[in-house]
């Protein structure tokens, strides 16, 4: 049930986007996204508009362009959607197939990096349309022995499993991107939510108008 004092919140008059009140909330928001992500120094949290497609289609329209190669580990439906996003932005994409219902196991993963080298690769942590959580930790660490950047759909993982995008905690977790959506792991309104960590690997040059840069980390709330 949501909570009251929501409730009053959402029925209070709207705050123009033009007013100095919203820009404060939003900087605040901002703030507090960078906290629960976990994100290094100088990151930047904005919120987005839109469903929890549309931060895993911020992502990717940021991170791909033609011929970037992709590497999507498909797992279950949005994992081939995943795949599906990357394909009309014009990656070369190659898939680890994984049969449905179960994890990708983190060997088969690096044996298809070995064979066919990536600057991303892309997958769903907990995979809503069968309940499976992938290793996320082992897979992203590979990824990063591979020179690869990892984009990840967190939509129902985030909040309620381990997900730290500052590689000062862990750095096997470095070269993370992260999508998500709130409501879907804890009882809160509605969130989707993105970061990416600070580096970006060598002929993925993402989109300056978003601000994914070298030397800056993203994050985002749709």
């Amino acid at each position: 049930m949501t909570s009251p004092r929501v409730m009053r919140a959402m029925a209070a008059p709207t705050v123009s986007h033009l007013d100095p009140a919203m820009l404060a909330l939003l900087d605040d928001v901002r703030a507090r996204l960078g906290r629960l992500f976990r994100a290094p120094d100088g990151s930047f949290a904005f919120a987005v508009s839109g469903t929890g497609t549309s931060g895993m289609e911020t992502a990717v329209a940021n991170l791909v362009r033609e011929g970037t190669r992709a590497l999507v580990v498909v797992t279950g439906y949005f994992g081939e959607r995943l795949a599906q996003m990357c394909e009309r932005y014009g990656a070369i994409v190659k898939r680890v197939d994984v049969e449905w219902g179960r994890a990708c196991n983190p060997e088969v993963l690096r044996a298809a990096l070995k064979a066919s080298p990536a600057d991303l690769v892309c997958l769903v942590h907990a995979e809503t349309s069968t309940g499976v959580l992938n290793p996320l930790r082992e897979l992203a660490a590979i990824a990063r022995e591979h020179g690869a950047l990892t984009i990840v759909d967190a939509v129902t993982s985030f909040g309620g499993h381990p997900l730290d995008v500052d590689e000062g905690q862990d750095r096997r977790w470095r070269k993370l991107t992260v999508a998500h959506r709130a409501e879907q792991v804890q009882p809160r309104p509605a969130a989707g939510q993105r970061g990416r960590h600070r580096r970006v690997v060598p002929g993925v040059r993402p989109r300056a108008a978003l601000g994914l840069r070298h030397g800056r980390s993203l994050a985002a709330v749709c």
